[in-house]
C-alpha cells in the first residue's frame, strides 16, 4: 500500500501504481450523479411545459440566493454543496450579465475544504427562458483537519488561491412577473493547489426581478 498526496493536503491510499483515482470512482457514485442529472432535466422539461406561451425575458436587474450541490470526481471523489448570491442585469430578451458569489463545502479523508467563489458570467437564452451560461471564477480555499501523534491531537489549516471556469444550462421559470426559480445543470473546472478539480453540479437560483 502506498499513499498519494495532493496539493490540497489530502492523503489517499493507492494499491499499486496502475490504479488511478478515476478508476476508484465507484459505480454507485456514478449512478447517483446520473439519477440527479436526469431528475434536474425532468424538472427543466416540466417547468418548460408549464411556462406561458410567448414568455420572454424582460430587461432589468435580477438578484437572489442560489443553492448548489456537486461531485468532484478527478481528485477528491467526494460530494459537496453550498450556496450564495446571484445578481446581474438582463439587457434584452436574450443576453444577461451577472456575478455569482458563494461558498462550497466538502470533506474527504479527514480534511474539511471550504471553497469561496466569485464568478462573472454571461447568459444567453436559446429559447424563451431556456438558457446557456458560461463564466470564469476566482476561488479561495481554506482547508482544515487534524491528526493524532503520541497521544496528542494536532490541527492543521491552509489557504490557497485558484482560478477556473464553469459552463451549463438552466431554465428560468417565472412563478410571478417579478419572481422566478431557475434549476441549473453545470460543469465546473478549478485549478487550485496544483490540483485539477472537475465537478458536475446541480443547482437552483431564486431570482427577484425589478
Amino acid at each position: 500500500m502506498s499513499h498519494v498526496r495532493f496539493g490540497l493536503g489530502i492523503s489517499k491510499q493507492k494499491c499499486g501504481d496502475s490504479i488511478t483515482l478515476k478508476e476508484r470512482l465507484t459505480m454507485k457514485s456514478k449512478l447517483i450523479m446520473l439519477t440527479l442529472t436526469m431528475s434536474l432535466l425532468l424538472v427543466c422539461v416540466s417547468f418548460g411545459a408549464r411556462a406561458e406561451i410567448g414568455q420572454e425575458q424582460q430587461p432589468g436587474w435580477f438578484v437572489g440566493p442560489t443553492l448548489v450541490g456537486g461531485y468532484e470526481f478527478n481528485e477528491l471523489a467526494a460530494f459537496g454543496g453550498g450556496g450564495g448570491l446571484n445578481f446581474g442585469y438582463h439587457f434584452n430578451e436574450y443576453v444577461s450579465l451577472g456575478l455569482q458569489t458563494g461558498g462550497y463545502y466538502t470533506s474527504d479523508s479527514g480534511v474539511n475544504l471550504l471553497f469561496v467563489n466569485a464568478m462573472p458570467f454571461l447568459r444567453y437564452n436559446v429559447y424563451q427562458t431556456l438558457y446557456l451560461y458560461a463564466g470564469a471564477n476566482y476561488t479561495w480555499l481554506h482547508s482544515s483537519g487534524g491528526f493524532a501523534a503520541g497521544g496528542l491531537n494536532f490541527a492543521t489549516s491552509a489557504n490557497k488561491h485558484g482560478f477556473g471556469g464553469e459552463v451549463g444550462l438552466g431554465y428560468d421559470f417565472y412563478v410571478t412577473d417579478t419572481f422566478s426559480i431557475a434549476p441549473q445543470l453545470g460543469f465546473n473546472y478549478t485549478y487550485i493547489a496544483s490540483s485539477h478539480l472537475m465537478t458536475p453540479t446541480l443547482g437552483v437560483n431564486f431570482n427577484f426581478h425589478f
